[in-house]
């Protein structure tokens, strides 16, 4: 039984997010926006703290790690095209959990990561308290789908959220890096 050098660093890329926090190789650090409607949208959800560099000293060099804010479990782990893309749940607005987005990375050799803007974000009704936990699938026409629980209003006497789940499909598959998602309109397609 073998295993090849890049699925052996692809299995460790996704180790060491979850074991150390993830780490994006400071001075590689591309930031890559799409048009002004999305920027905007970009920094309305307060995602907007990358012109801060005291930061960058002091982040690991082999790990992905977020600019600021808060950064749990990875979700959809897929390769398409040569490009590895890795989503995580990401808090860009606090220190600490709060109603997630799913950040969104990119590689080519799962060393050097270019870090994108958030792919989903709590905008919608139905998942206003957080994209949670998902994963990614390639269906039968290799368009990616990514599939999250999308966290409603919350249930007090639960103890918790109204739990639903949701989609999302790249806005254009020309683009390599599949930098815009579009939620897909019969969200939500699973509820509590």
């Amino acid at each position: 039984m073998g295993i090849s050098v890049k699925s052996l660093l692809f299995c460790l890329a996704a180790s060491c997010f979850v074991i150390c926090g993830g780490g994006l190789p400071t001075r590689r650090l591309q930031q890559v926006r799409a048009g002004a409607e999305d920027l905007a949208a970009f920094r309305r959800a307060g995602c907007d703290n990358f012109t801060n560099d005291q930061w960058q000293p002091l982040r690991p060099g082999y790990h992905i790690t977020v600019p600021y804010g808060w950064l749990n479990d990875p979700h959809g782990l897929f390769q398409r095209n040569g490009t590895t893309h890795m989503f995580f749940q990401y808090n860009p607005r606090a220190l600490a959990w709060g109603a997630p987005f799913w950040g969104h990375v990119v590689s080519q050799d799962l060393v050097h990561w270019t870090w994108l803007p958030p792919a989903l974000l709590p905008d919608q009704p139905y998942d206003r308290g957080g994209v949670w936990s998902g994963s990614a699938t390639i269906d039968n026409e290799g368009v990616p789908v990514l599939t999250y629980t999308a966290a409603g209003s919350s249930v007090p006497e639960y103890g918790n959220f109204f739990q639903q789940q949701a989609a999302a499909v790249p806005e254009d598959l020309s683009d390599p890096l599949l930098q815009r998602w579009r939620k897909l309109g019969s969200n939500p397609f699973l509820t509590q």
